[in-house]
C-alpha cells in the first residue's frame, strides 16, 4: 500500500515542472488575465484595451464553449455581451429557455448578407459594439463587408475591428 502511495506521489512532483513550463509562464508573472492576448493575439488585446475605456454598450462577439477564449470582449471590458458561454448561462440561469435563440442570431449577424436582417438583430439586443476579430473570422468565417458599408469602425488594428452601431441609448 505504501509503495502505491509513493508511486502515486511521483507524478505530481514530476508533472508540476512540465505543466508549468518550469514555473516560468510565457507571459511572465502577472495577475493580468488578458496577458495571454498581448502575446498570442495582439490585435484582439488592443481591442480589449479599447473596450475598457469605451462608453457603456452591449457587445456582439463570437459565442462558444466554456473555459475558452469566447466571451473575451465582455470578460475583459466589463461590458455585457449578447451571449458568451451557453453552457454556463444554462447552468447558472436554470436552463436554456432564457438564452432563447441568441446563439443562432449572433451567428446570423456575422453571416448574413442582408442589412435588414443584421439591423433587426442589432435592434433586438440593443447591440452597440460588434467585434470582428480572430474568433469571429474563424468560427463564422465572418467578413465585415456589410458592417463596413453601414456602420462606423471605432477601433481597427490588424485583423480586428470594432464597429459601433447607432444604438447608444442603453443605460447601465
Amino acid at each position: 500500500v505504501y509503495a502505491m502511495i509513493c508511486i502515486g506521489l511521483i507524478y505530481p512532483i514530476l508533472a508540476a515542472s512540465s505543466k508549468t513550463n518550469g514555473f516560468n509562464p510565457p507571459e511572465g508573472w502577472t495577475l493580468d488575465g488578458a496577458a495571454y492576448y498581448r502575446n498570442q493575439a495582439a490585435d484582439d488585446y488592443a481591442a480589449l484595451q479599447w473596450l475598457q475605456t469605451a462608453p457603456f454598450g452591449v457587445i456582439a462577439e463570437a459565442v462558444g464553449g466554456s473555459y475558452s477564449a469566447f466571451g473575451r470582449a465582455a470578460t475583459f471590458s466589463g461590458l455585457p455581451n449578447v451571449l458568451g458561454w451557453p453552457g454556463h448561462e444554462s447552468q447558472w440561469r436554470g436552463g436554456a429557455e432564457e438564452m432563447g435563440s441568441r446563439e443562432v442570431e449572433i451567428e446570423r449577424l456575422y453571416k448574413t448578407n442582408s442589412w435588414e436582417e443584421a439591423k433587426s438583430i442589432i435592434e433586438k439586443y440593443k447591440i452597440r459594439y460588434i467585434v470582428v476579430g480572430g474568433l469571429e473570422r474563424t468560427k463564422y468565417n465572418a467578413r465585415d463587408t456589410l458592417f463596413k458599408r453601414y456602420l462606423t469602425p471605432v477601433f481597427e488594428q490588424g485583423t480586428t475591428t470594432i464597429y459601433e452601431t447607432p444604438i447608444t441609448g442603453v443605460s447601465q
